[in-house]
């Protein structure tokens, strides 16, 4: 099963270049990365953005407790590269997708030619967080309704400035949240709430890894990002100001602006 994806490679037997892959945050979909998207068609740089099984158009294999861990995730990433004979790529995860890229860069290092981690974090949750994710599917068992969870992620993923003045944004994003399955939710949530840290992962990147997060992020803070780059041999933090969890959506041109900086930096065939 590969995943469901857009890009801009449209010929991918003959492809050799390096593509930037998007991977999405929990409960969203690669229509997240739109601004992005179409940043980068602009610039005409070679992109793949993914949703994971169970959410936008991505198929879910019947629940198991097997597929309840982050490896899943990177396995069915790896196994769509794969088909699609990108032996290489720029990873760019925000949130999840930052747990995500942790996953398969455990499983598959040689696939990275670089890194963003935006809005994310190395560490596993503590007891709490657990146990509040494990209360959210108690709940969506139960209820079957999943607002609940969307009503509470929209509230941390934006400033309350934006919250009072972009409208349009918050009732995009949460249409968005409204195309996950009640599967593909519960799913994420299990292997979230399971995930193991990722420092001892961060001093074998020794490729450029770009960090960056929101100034007024209160699901993966500031100095979240600093633990990380404290240990990364070849980091560069920048703080966006002004912005919360969902950076790439509240300040899109600052966000693609340290885009186009990194891959410049990174001085390769994109």
């Amino acid at each position: 099963m590969i995943l469901e994806y857009r890009s801009n490679i449209h010929d991918e037997n003959k492809f050799s270049g390096i593509p930037i892959v998007f991977l999405h945050a929990f409960p969203l979909s690669l229509r997240m990365w739109e601004p992005q998207i179409q940043f980068l068609n602009d610039n005409h740089i070679n992109y793949l953005a993914l949703n994971y099984p169970g959410f936008g158009q991505s198929p879910i294999p019947e629940i198991s407790k097997n597929y309840a861990r982050m490896e899943f995730y990177a396995e069915k990433v790896r196994e769509t590269l794969r088909e699609l004979q990108l032996p290489k790529a720029i990873f760019v995860g925000l949130s999840m997708g930052g747990y995500v890229a942790f996953a398969l860069y455990r499983q598959w290092p040689e696939l990275f030619a670089g890194l963003v981690l935006a809005n994310t974090r190395a560490s596993a949750d503590d007891e709490a967080g657990r146990l509040k994710r494990i209360r959210m599917i108690e709940d969506l068992k139960k209820t079957e309704d999943p607002s609940p969870i969307f009503d509470q992620h929209l509230g941390k993923f934006f400033t309350a400035t934006t919250h009072r003045e972009n409208q349009q944004l918050l009732k995009f994003t949460r249409r968005i949240m409204e195309e996950s399955t009640t599967p593909g939710i519960i799913l994420a949530l299990e292997a979230m709430a399971a995930r193991p840290a990722a420092f001892d992962l961060l001093p074998g990147m020794n490729f450029p890894v770009l960090l960056l997060a929101g100034a007024s992020d209160e699901l993966t803070t500031v100095a979240d990002a600093r633990m990380m780059l404290d240990i990364l041999p070849n980091a560069k933090l920048e703080i966006i100001k002004d912005a919360a969890h969902l950076s790439n959506l509240e300040k899109p041109e600052i966000f693609n602006q340290h885009l186009r900086h990194y891959w410049q930096q990174m001085n390769i065939h994109l």
